[in-house]
């Protein structure tokens, strides 16, 4: 996997230090008026989880960091638009590329998903 941290600062010396994760539909357990969301690449992974465990019809808004075209890694923005739609959301999107769009440059999109 990619750690998008080494695209940022790919000129500085960087100590990486890996963590434990869990999965989070495992909190998710009631209604959730709001859910951040911005964890550096992951973020497909995320909304999948929760989608595979019927989790994200107890969330009813998302504001979502989407890191994009990070490396070599597969772009699943698409897919994981794909899945909020499919939930029932609604959302708006704001991007920023860092790069011109032909050199194919790391970029950040932020989601606002909401419900009706």
């Amino acid at each position: 996997r990619t750690n998008i941290l080494r695209h940022r600062l790919e000129d500085r010396k960087v100590t990486i230090k890996k963590i434990k994760s869990e999965v989070l539909s495992k909190y998710v357990t009631k209604a959730v008026d709001l859910l951040k969301i911005d964890v550096e690449g992951a973020e497909s992974l995320i909304v999948e989880e929760l989608n595979k465990e019927n989790k994200l019809r107890l969330i009813r808004n998302i504001i979502m960091e989407f890191h994009h075209n990070i490396g070599s890694k597969k772009c699943s923005f698409a897919g994981t638009l794909n899945i909020l739609e499919k939930a029932g959301f609604s959302y708006m999107i704001a991007a920023y590329p860092r790069k011109s769009p032909v050199m194919h440059g790391m970029q950040d999109i932020m989601v606002y998903a909401y419900r009706q």
